[in-house]
């Protein structure tokens, strides 16, 4: 963002979905920058943030712990342990991510009948930025009563990338999902501000010309490696002149674009 003066918002309106679609680049093409990210989550999550549970009910709650963590994903894909992984290393690409939480009946046999899933910011109907409900109003998909407090995320029915995948119709219907059953994870810099910006943001150009550089570096070596230059003339005209034994000298390195001069005769 390069907007001097603009409100944290109006910074994240403008620039997080081209600052998102560039830090999944990098994330998916640039093998130390997913191994930095990759390292990030192994120091905030690790195999999974520690819970220790006291009072006389610890052993119980102990048990049902240790149950549901294995069945909190309601995808049924990860482990609770996992979705935290995720979750970070989705903020740190995405600059943000949503948890939904769902209840669960007693028939479903889940051990606590409550399941977590993860909602990508791309779900988040950023094209609402408008007056809602008498005193409320809608910014970047997020709604806010006349008082700031965050009412919901308006949410798209489906993925707007999916594409209709496996022949499901394609449904641009955003519905608002009440804060009640949403926890947001944002990388927030400002007061103020309310959706968050990828941490790689000031890396992409940086990458970018790092990455120009290693490719034209490695052209380099290439060129080098196939081109021989063979001397002939007067031997005397070398600065070390040749060998006692005749064999010959070097002349030294061919830069890539350089412009030598010889000796004369040589």
């Amino acid at each position: 963002p390069r907007r001097a003066g603009a409100s944290g918002d109006a910074d994240v309106m403008a620039e997080a979905r081209v600052l998102r679609d560039k830090a999944r680049h990098l994330r998916d093409n640039i093998g130390f920058i997913a191994r930095g990210l990759q390292s990030r989550v192994d120091y905030a999550v690790g195999t999974g943030v520690v819970r220790k549970w006291g009072g006389r009910h610890a052993e119980r709650l102990d048990a049902l712990w240790r149950a549901w963590v294995r069945q909190a994903d309601a995808d049924g894909v990860r482990s609770l342990d996992a979705l935290e992984a995720a979750a970070v290393h989705a903020m740190d690409v995405d600059g943000g991510v949503l948890l939904r939480l769902r209840a669960r009946l007693p028939e479903d046999g889940l051990a606590v009948p409550l399941q977590l899933q993860l909602i990508e910011v791309d779900w988040i109907d950023e094209t609402r930025t408008q007056p809602s409900r008498p005193g409320n109003v809608v910014i970047n998909g997020y709604e806010y009563d006349m008082l700031g407090r965050w009412v919901g995320a308006w949410l798209w029915d489906q993925h707007p990338g999916s594409g209709g995948v496996g022949g499901q119709p394609v449904s641009m219907q955003s519905r608002l999902v009440p804060a009640s059953v949403l926890i947001p994870l944002d990388n927030v810099t400002r007061p103020g501000q309310r959706r968050g910006l990828s941490r790689l943001a000031p890396l992409i150009n940086t990458v970018r010309d790092l990455h120009l550089l290693k490719d034209a570096e490695l052209a380099r070596r290439n060129l080098e490696s196939r081109i021989g230059v063979i001397a002939s003339g007067d031997p005397q005209a070398l600065d070390g002149g040749i060998k006692a034994n005749g064999s010959p000298v070097s002349l030294g390195d061919l830069p890539s674009g350089g412009v030598l001069q010889l000796p004369g005769g040589l």
